[in-house]
């Protein structure tokens, strides 16, 4: 009898465990209760034979708190929270078990560390001989909109799991990062198209091909490049050219994550270039294109493809002194091969 059980300092509530031998059938009966303000939260049942290891339990847990599996996610994914209910069997041997059954989700969520997004869901999962199977799987992001989940997390004996999820997201957040995030590149991304989530926890890879929706923003540090502005009359090139290049920033090491996007760029999309964040020397623009990015389990950023810009709006600064807003006329492009750092931006800017 326990009268204050905690897991992980989640509250279960009054536990009690009572195991019976019963010497006709050679096994152990169990059975293991927890009570919290007067509701059951765990009720497993079932019997465990000692000669072949065999188990057969029965077990139901109801308002579990995800929040206690916290320390078992993993670097994926982080801040579970909300509550589920779990029916399942547990058989087979101690070394070969079998679980079947299902978890029901009641106000959960979860955030994806590297994108820092945050998903919720109400929908349930149907385990079946340990894998557990995502069968139009509902989940929706902070404002609502929503992305259906299909296929499954798979694995041997409850080791070595494998996950292969396929995602299919109507105008969802896909990513939340700032610039202590990733330096290189950050922002806020909505996109419809499809997810695929494949590999190990240890490796998993990420394959996105969507386009861009309203509310996006995408933000390049060009800290390092080399700036020209021109007008009739006057040309400024900046000092920096004549310096030895420093190293380009590189994002910071995701361990374990593999990440290929596949972006349609629409009009919806604002996209910053940042040449100087103190005194705001930014182009601010849109613009219709695709662009690949590719992060590699190494840390290593890249990005290819072009943009076509529409409109948008360059801020002149002048050693803080002079600060002029061009319009940015359209038809310029910009273009990735490689490292955002170097990115070729050719567009002409009209100061009216």
């Amino acid at each position: 009898e326990i009268d204050s059980l905690f897991f992980n300092r989640q509250f279960l509530g009054t536990t009690s465990l009572n195991a019976n031998w019963d010497d006709a059938g050679q096994n152990l009966n169990i059975a293991l209760t927890a009570d919290r303000n007067h509701l059951r939260v765990i009720d497993v049942t079932g019997d465990f034979t000692p000669s072949n290891r065999a188990v057969d339990f029965n077990i139901r847990l109801s308002d579990f708190d995800l929040i206690s599996l916290n320390p078992y996610v993993g670097d994926i994914a982080n801040d579970l929270s909300g509550s589920a209910m779990v029916n399942m069997t547990l058989d087979g041997a101690l070394d070969k078990p079998q679980l079947n059954g299902s978890i029901n989700f009641f106000n959960g969520a979860a955030s994806i560390s590297y994108l820092n997004t945050r998903y919720f869901t109400d929908d349930d999962v149907r385990i079946y001989r340990n894998n557990f199977y995502f069968d139009d799987f509902s989940a929706r992001d902070r404002a609502g909109n929503t992305a259906t989940v299909n296929g499954s997390v798979s694995n041997s004996n409850l080791r070595d799991f494998y996950i292969s999820l396929n995602i299919d997201a109507n105008n969802i957040e896909c990513m939340n990062t700032a610039s202590s995030d990733n330096e290189v590149f950050y922002g806020n991304f909505f996109g419809t198209g499809n997810v695929g989530i494949s590999g190990s926890p240890q490796n998993i890879s990420l394959t996105v091909n969507a386009s861009t929706e309203a509310n996006t923003e995408l933000y390049l540090p060009l800290y390092n490049a080399s700036e020209v502005v021109s007008s009739d009359f006057l040309t400024f090139i900046s000092k920096e050219e004549e310096k030895e290049e420093a190293d380009l920033p590189t994002p910071g090491k995701v361990s374990g994550l593999e990440l290929e996007l596949e972006i349609d760029v629409t009009n919806d999309a604002q996209v910053q270039l940042i040449f100087d964040p103190q005194v705001g020397d930014i182009i601010q623009t849109s613009g219709i294109g695709n662009v690949r990015i590719i992060l590699d389990s190494d840390g290593d950023f890249r990005m290819f493809g072009d943009v076509v810009l529409s409109q948008g709006e360059y801020l002149f600064t002048l050693q803080n002194v002079i600060n002029k807003k061009f319009k940015i006329e359209p038809g310029g492009k910009i273009s990735f091969n490689g490292s955002p750092m170097n990115a070729t931006v050719d567009l002409d800017a009209i100061y009216t």
